[in-house]
């Protein structure tokens, strides 16, 4: 609602359109279903998704990229015999400091680090992600990095003098990962900002990479998902329509819309239509229903989660 509510004389009235359209559509998400079903007659739902970076829904949905590459880099160190550790890096909180001006300090402190020779003597790749929170106590932005890397073992302390090179930070946390999901954490949080700067925090990051891959690990590609040809996208509502359709219309209308089918003949069209609205109608619609409850059920979590924070 913060998004939504930005007035024309604020300081970011300028952006209330573009932050008015992003708020409806965090607002919309979750909220409506997609059926895919089998041509054997299987069915599931799948919730939309807006993959905004401020939505507490999509965390999993906009990070499987991410997530796989970092499997695969895992998979590969975990073969070679490598560990694979993360190092937390973090910077003093400046009181009044703009987020911008917070994410712009410790990035520029982070690559002067990262081109250190004694990083990478050590690092011989990894993931670099930014988090964001804000601390009440200090009053400003709390701009910190987790960073896992494949490479030697560096003690904390060795990695701190390294770090305090670069940035007035000296606290510097190292440790292995266990499991790879240990990591995911990490990739699924949205930033923990109060509603009140909530604003500043949207206009400021738009277009920020806060995941980086760096050294080996950016040589690792995902390939994009193909089109699986045993499951098509459904419209229940389309379905109940062409059923009404005379027997002239039905053969092309099915042909079109059930095309992995390879068929022309009408009768044997209608009657899968027939069989799979008879038998997978009901089940759709307790999918969708339980999809829509199950994401708003985790929106109130995370609100709930965030009010504890602030």
């Amino acid at each position: 609602r913060a998004l939504k509510d930005v007035t024309p004389d604020s300081h970011y009235g300028k952006h209330r359109r573009r932050l008015r359209e992003r708020g409806e559509s965090i607002e919309r998400c979750g909220g409506s279903v997609i059926a895919y079903a089998h041509k054997d007659g299987r069915a599931r739902a799948v919730p939309t998704s807006c993959d905004d970076a401020l939505c507490p829904r999509c965390p999993w949905h906009r990070s499987r990229k991410a997530r796989e590459r970092y499997d695969i880099a895992v998979e590969a160190c975990r073969a070679k015999g490598n560990k694979v550790r993360v190092i937390t890096l973090t910077q003093p909180i400046r009181p009044g400091e703009s987020w911008q001006q917070a994410f712009a300090r410790i990035m520029a402190s982070s690559g002067r680090f990262w081109r250190d020779k004694e990083t990478r003597a050590h690092v011989y790749g990894g993931m670099r992600r930014v988090e964001t929170t804000y601390s009440h106590r200090h009053k400003g932005w709390h701009v910190h990095i987790h960073f896992v890397y494949e490479g030697r073992f560096w003690p904390s302390d060795e990695v701190a003098v390294v770090w305090s090179k670069y940035s007035e930070g000296t606290i510097v946390d190292v440790r292995e990962v266990g499991r790879p999901e240990e990591f995911f954490k990490y990739l699924l949080k949205t930033a923990n900002v109060p509603s009140e700067l909530l604003v500043e925090y949207a206009v400021e990051s738009a277009g920020r990479r806060l995941i980086e891959f760096l050294g080996s690990w950016r040589k690792i590609k995902v390939a994009e998902p193909g089109v699986d040809e045993e499951w098509f996208q459904v419209d229940v509502k389309g379905l109940r329509n062409i059923a009404q359709l005379s027997d002239e219309h039905l053969a092309w209308r099915l042909h079109a819309y059930l095309r992995h089918l390879n068929t022309k003949a009408p009768r044997l069209l209608r009657r899968w239509l027939r069989r799979f609205l008879r038998a997978y109608e009901a089940a759709l619609d307790q999918l969708c229903k339980r999809e829509v409850e199950r994401c708003f059920r985790e929106l109130d979590r995370a609100k709930r989660k965030r009010g504890r924070g602030g």
